[in-house]
């Protein structure tokens, strides 16, 4: 493998490597945003609870305005690790590291590595 080629994988992993350190560095630190992170714990909590992962429900009221599978993520990583922020948050920061990872993927095949860095860093 020549120098260039070796800095390149190098610099793609450390730009990897600090998109993942933005994205899990402070995930429990702070406490949830409303309406739409308590919104979401709420009724991941309540489907851990129940039982019932079938109908989401919020203060045990069926709530069925949107498709359930972050709820679901959300309800596993809980179950998991605990009613916490970090569990809430942990399942839409592995999203977003992995559309991170996506548009890294996309940019290369299509401009290059420096584009691609350039685009997980943007991102």
């Amino acid at each position: 493998m020549s120098v260039f080629v070796a800095a390149n994988v190098r610099a793609n992993r450390l730009v990897l490597a600090l998109a993942a350190l933005l994205f899990f560095a402070l995930l429990g630190t702070r406490s949830l945003n409303e309406p739409d992170e308590g919104r979401y714990g709420e009724i991941a909590r309540e489907m851990v609870e129940s039982g019932d992962w079938l109908v989401p429900r919020i203060w045990y009221v069926p709530h069925l305005d949107k498709p359930p599978m972050t709820y679901w993520l959300v309800a596993f990583s809980i179950k998991a690790f605990g009613v916490n922020e970090w569990a809430i948050r942990l399942p839409l920061a592995l999203a977003g590291l992995s559309g991170a990872l996506a548009a890294f993927l996309l940019a290369r095949s299509v401009a290059g590595d420096r584009a691609a860095r350039w685009a997980v860093l943007i991102l």
